[in-house]
Parts: C-alpha cells; structure tokens; sequence
C-alpha cells in the first residue's frame, strides 16, 4: 500500500522520512503481518512534538526470532534525530 493513499495528518517532513523508513523495514521483514499506527497518529492531535507510535503484528511462529532480533530491526529503521541549534548555525557558517 502507498503511504500516500493511507489517512494521515499531514506529516512534518521529519515523521514523514521516519515513517517511510518503518513502513519499508516492515514490508521487507517476512516475519510481519502488519503495521498499526496508535497514539495521536491515529486518533487525533498528532503535530510536530508528537512521536510515532506503532505496533508491529508479528505472525505467531515468528515471535521468539522477531523478540530476540527487535534491537537490531530498530537500528536498522534508523535514527529519527532534529540537528540542535548549535549544528545548524554551524553549517550555516561553512
């Protein structure tokens, strides 16, 4: 399904990346049924402090494999960071 075509509030740039990130990760891993988004995503109030809330619907013989590799399916998602205003004056600077 294209992220596009889902009913969700319009995204800062930021969640956005962050969310196709997951959305991939998930779709990429066999060990996976489904991607539910929770939290304001879902039922309202989301806006650019809110964080991402998903649960990710593993199949049953899968689980123990999903639970013990959940720390590296996290790294491998990616950080989801904001540079500080200490780093974006400084490329403003070179």
């Amino acid at each position: 399904m294209d992220i596009a075509k889902l009913d969700l509030p319009d995204l800062p740039d930021l969640h956005a990346r962050m969310l196709e990130r997951v959305v991939a990760a998930v779709r990429a891993d066999e060990r996976f049924e489904a991607l539910l988004g929770t939290g304001s995503l879902a039922y309202g109030g989301f806006d650019e402090h809110s964080d991402l809330d998903f649960v990710i619907v593993v199949r049953a013989d899968d689980h123990a494999a999903a639970m013990a590799g959940r720390q590296a399916f996290a790294a491998a998602s990616g950080r989801c960071w904001r540079p500080s205003a200490a780093s974006m004056s400084a490329n403003r600077a070179s």
